[in-house]
């Protein structure tokens, strides 16, 4: 975020600007920014929005519940290889309140790249003192921990190659094989605490983000390994949707059942995922993917 500034009670702008260097967003060949940056970039101002702009404590526990973008300009988020992305945010903010205090907010938002409308996106999220948000993980390891006590880990399976799942470098590869039944991806999501890129900061939780550019990965995986139409590269994320019921923990087994069909237009793919541990269902995350002709190029080593 660069600026900010409110111009009615519950609605504000907000300028942002993606970088071009960031270690897991800008890795890979590619002739866009990656809209899943943004959508990183709205969460970010949502939960300065509720510090900075109705004055919820530092210290209070803000957690991303759900999210719904739509990508209203593809050639928007073009990268000319030289300048970061930058654009404003027009965002509206609704607090939600309990007797005692705050207990999270929606918001809904239009990112402007120059004068045009890029995308929008609206979702939620949860406030909760650290002493009640303590209680509440701890509640959910017990109930986890009685499912664990039967539970079966899958074999470890294939770990794929970086250029598989529109990365460069191998340490931000996200997922590995567990099975592959008709029809179904079954994708374990690697997790790594010391991974900056996702945890920049303590949590007790596997990070949506995480989860989320996990599912991005699988497709694109799934995708390129039965292409007949050439479909390769980093897809663009034009549409996705999330929703976690649950917190996935850090020292259990986090699976997701996927599954990715071919839309209409050219290679253009659906995907929806499941995401589960130790047979409970986590949260579900669906995206459309959108492998964009001139990708190829960028992967071949060729600039616009």
């Amino acid at each position: 975020m660069c600026d900010r500034a409110r111009i009615a009670p519950e609605l504000f702008v907000i300028a942002v600007q993606l970088p071009r260097a960031h270690s897991l967003w800008s890795d890979g060949h590619y002739e866009y920014h990656d809209t899943l940056m943004a959508a990183e970039a709205v969460r970010q101002a949502a939960i300065m929005s509720g510090h900075d702009f109705f004055e919820i404590a530092p210290e209070t526990v803000m957690v991303a519940r759900s999210f719904d973008l739509a990508v209203l300009s593809p050639d928007a988020f073009r990268d000319d290889r030289r300048n970061p992305l930058e654009g404003v945010l027009l965002f509206a903010l609704t607090p939600q309140h309990a007797v005692d205090g705050p207990t999270g907010l929606t918001f809904e938002t239009v990112l402007l790249i120059g004068d045009a409308p890029a995308m929008t996106m609206s979702g939620s999220l949860m406030f909760a003192a650290a002493s009640d948000f303590a209680l509440v993980r701890a509640m959910a390891r017990a109930q986890l921990g009685e499912r664990g006590e039967h539970a079966v880990t899958a074999p470890a399976g294939e770990v794929p190659a970086p250029e598989l799942v529109g990365r460069d470098s191998p340490r931000h590869v996200a997922i590995r094989a567990v099975a592959e039944p008709a029809g179904i991806d079954r994708i374990s999501v690697l997790v790594d605490p010391a991974d900056a890129a996702f945890f920049d900061h303590p949590l007790d939780h596997v990070p949506g983000q995480l989860i989320t550019e996990a599912v991005r990965q699988a497709a694109t995986w799934s995708v390129c390994a039965r292409s007949t139409d050439g479909a390769g590269g980093v897809p663009m994320v034009t549409r996705g949707r999330a929703a976690f019921d649950g917190f996935a923990e850090l020292d259990v087994p986090t699976e997701l059942e996927l599954t990715v069909k071919a839309l209409g237009a050219a290679q253009t793919y659906q995907v929806d995922a499941t995401v589960v541990q130790w047979g409970k269902h986590i949260g579900a995350v669906a995206m459309e993917l959108e492998f964009r002709s001139d990708a190829g190029r960028a992967a071949n080593g060729e600039r616009s």
